[in-house]
């Protein structure tokens, strides 16, 4: 039943990014952008609009967790884009994990957690692509059709 994924799931705790309990790394793999972060607010004498990120990344996301909220929710918007999850379905998942664990304050919705990233500064673009994949439809080819 379904055993198409079973193997593509497998890989996923192999292939340099699985959600695998040994993991120690509670920062997501980011300790040096989070260091130059720091180090940019110190400089700068001013609360950072990422106040509340760097702070998240230094907190777990709950009790028992080896995670931090900051690197939970980078390692669930690589879920989405990893298995290509569209974006209702993330924020029904984003809801039901707020709901069923209300002590991580996790954000309810797809919304929520790009604004959440965006206090960083970090944000995309949404390009479309030709059904061919032949073409980007950007600058001049923008407004086409066809």
């Amino acid at each position: 039943m379904g055993g198409g994924n079973v193997g593509h799931m497998e890989n996923y705790d192999h292939d340099g990014f699985g959600i695998s309990e040994d993991d120690n790394d509670d920062n997501g793999g980011m300790p040096e952008l989070l260091e130059e972060l720091y180090t940019s607010w110190d400089q700068s004498g001013e609360h950072p609009k990422f106040g509340r990120v760097l702070e998240d990344a230094k907190r777990g996301l709950c009790p028992e967790s080896k995670l931090s909220r900051f690197s939970f929710l980078v390692k669930f918007l690589h879920v989405k884009s990893y298995y290509r999850i569209i974006n209702t379905t993330f924020h029904a998942l984003a809801k039901l994990l707020s709901q069923a664990f209300p002590n991580c304050d996790l954000p309810p919705s797809y919304y929520d957690v790009k604004q959440y990233f965006r206090e960083l500064g970090l944000g995309y673009e949404c390009i479309h692509v030709c059904t061919n994949n032949c073409v980007l439809c950007q600058n001049e080819y923008a407004n086409l059709d066809e």
